[in-house]
């Protein structure tokens, strides 16, 4: 667990990690299921903080939570920088240091399939201890066809490391959800599904990104 969050951390130091925009696909989410101000919103890795400044700006009481200390150091400085609030701090995922049924909302993106997949099933029980009943969870995983499965070694078809031709993803650990089925068997029991979408795009030829996109409900 230290060497992954060395990793992260050295990759948060350089300046193409800070995200400006937010994700089309986040902004789509919130336009069509806007809470009411003052919600409390978890910006689960939250990286750079780009959700996180959307969120805020958007009239939510807004978390964020991320494995890289530096990432945070970005995050705060991020927001200062534009006088806005929030509530950042270094966690592990399957550890969130905030009480049961805290968060009305919960976003993950690009984040939690950075795990195994056993810390995985403990993150997802996390999120599920930490949402209120009925609150939303938006979140995002990787995809049979993506670059990182196909420059990735795994050994039960899951959990994958990336191999040194992965691109910037060499050495990282990382799940591939292969269908849909996998995806409710990872919510089963905590969640209802409301949808799944699916997102392709291509950095160049031979670096494919496949994400699955979800919007579930706590039971």
């Amino acid at each position: 667990m230290k060497k992954k969050i060395n990793l992260w951390g050295e990759r948060f130091k350089k300046k193409k990690y800070f995200l400006k925009w937010p994700d089309e696909m986040v902004v789509r989410f919130l336009a069509k299921n806007n809470g009411k101000r003052n919600q409390k919103v978890l910006d689960l890795g939250c990286g750079s903080g780009r959700h996180s400044e959307l969120l805020i700006k958007q009239g939510y009481q807004v978390y964020g939570c991320d494995v890289s200390a530096a990432a945070i150091k970005m995050t705060i400085e991020r927001i200062r920088m534009l006088n806005l609030k929030g509530k950042f701090e270094v966690s592990y995922f399957n550890s969130l240091p905030y009480e049961n049924e805290f968060f009305d909302m919960i976003i993950a993106w690009h984040s939690i399939y950075y795990n195994n997949f056993e810390t995985l099933l403990e993150t997802i029980n996390e999120i599920s201890r930490v949402l209120k009943k009925n609150g939303l969870f938006l979140f995002s995983m990787i995809s049979t066809g993506d670059f990182r499965e196909t420059y990735g070694k795994t050994t039960d078809g899951i959990t994958y490391v990336g191999r040194k031709n992965a691109y910037d993803h060499f050495g990282l650990t990382y799940c591939v959800i292969n269908n849909e089925n996998e995806l409710k068997k990872l919510l089963k029991n905590r969640f209802k599904i409301l949808s799944i979408g699916y997102n392709e795009m291509y950095f160049e030829k031979k670096q494919r990104t496949c994400h699955w996109i979800v919007i579930a409900q706590k039971s």
